[in-house]
């Protein structure tokens, strides 16, 4: 399904605010190379996620499409990647990114830290 402009826009608005208060770095949206095609992702964190940050794009219901390309670049460049309900995001609830990244961040850290002491 292809989500209207309007409505990325206002979901893009809302990740940045909401990132920018937690400390985050964002690009929003992004642009990456995949086969000699320039192909526009939702946004791409390069601190989280991933080693080398993750990547993410909006799919909408009923199908939920994924684009195979964007998963094969996420592949070649070892980071991560999801594909992100635009629904869940189109209103802004700052509680709701604060617990979904603080909580993940404290828990990604707590297992990076326990395994250097092992």
């Amino acid at each position: 399904m292809k989500i209207k402009k309007q409505i990325i826009t206002q979901v893009q608005e809302n990740w940045i605010r909401a990132l920018k208060k937690l400390n985050f770095e964002i690009h929003c949206p992004y642009i990456i190379n995949y086969d000699n095609e320039e192909i526009e992702v939702f946004a791409f964190l390069p601190n989280y996620g991933s080693e080398n940050g993750i990547i993410l794009q909006l799919t909408a219901p009923p199908d939920f499409d994924a684009d195979k390309r964007i998963i094969e670049y996420a592949k070649q460049n070892r980071c991560g990647y999801s594909f992100i309900n635009v629904q869940v995001y189109l209103e802004y609830k700052e509680e709701f990114f604060r617990e979904t990244f603080l909580r993940r961040r404290v828990s990604s850290e707590f297992k990076k830290f326990s395994l250097k002491r092992l």
